[in-house]
């Protein structure tokens, strides 16, 4: 009879811990569908070469309006209500070379000045900081790799992922807080992995999100 309870309390527990996985993904993908909010939102995303593209947020975009735009085509100056701009291996302070960085940034400005929503990621979190006044620079100490993040501070943006967690980085470059940004993850090396800007307008992070594959330029996404 006691082995008999015994394993009773064991499948209990097992089940218990399927359900609460269940529970935490089925929250995580809730998060992402509910991040641009319930209303159709035209949606802007910025992408600078062919591998990094938007990866784990395409499911939550599904339901949205996205027009997808490629390095050699130009930063069009219609509004937009989302936009998002995504990593490359060029740095924010490199314009002369790649002189499309100041119109995406002048895209950046607009947005912000309208108080709409702006999502950086890698060179798009160091362009944002450039635009809200941080300055980007070489780190010294390169991160590539897997390695842990660690939350620093509370936001609906990050609330479904754990307080520690591992991510994929692969940058050089890092950017100090801009004036009035909070930040919200930090890692071993970099002390701003993530900011936030205003109360909901503007995030960024520097490390990358994954993607199993290399999609074609594509306007608009469908």
């Amino acid at each position: 009879m006691l082995q008999r309870g015994v394993a009773m309390v064991t499948a209990q527990l097992a089940t218990t811990k399927t359900t609460t996985r269940r529970a935490t993904a089925a929250t995580a993908v809730r998060a992402n569908r509910e991040l641009l909010a319930a209303a159709r939102k035209t949606v802007l995303v910025i992408q600078h070469v062919a591998h990094e593209g938007l990866g784990l947020f395409t499911p939550a975009l599904a339901a949205h309006d996205v027009t997808i735009i490629g390095p050699n085509d130009p930063v069009p100056e219609d509004a937009f209500d989302v936009l998002i701009v995504l990593g490359g291996p060029m740095g924010a302070y490199e314009a002369d070379r790649y002189p499309r960085l100041r119109d995406e940034m002048r895209a950046i400005e607009r947005m912000l000045a309208a108080d709409k929503p702006v999502l950086g990621i890698c060179l798009g979190s160091q362009l944002l900081a450039t635009v809200l006044g941080g300055r980007v620079h070489p780190s010294g100490t390169p991160e590539i790799g897997w390695f842990e993040v660690t939350r620093t501070g509370s936001d609906s943006l990050l609330d479904v992922l754990p307080q520690t967690f591992t991510a994929l980085h692969w940058h050089n470059d890092i950017f100090d807080l801009p004036p009035g940004a909070t930040t919200l993850a930090r890692s071993a090396v970099t002390a701003h992995q993530a900011f936030a800007y205003k109360t909901r307008g503007a995030y960024c992070s520097i490390w990358k999100r994954m993607s199993r594959k290399r999609a074609p330029w594509r306007r608009p996404m469908g």
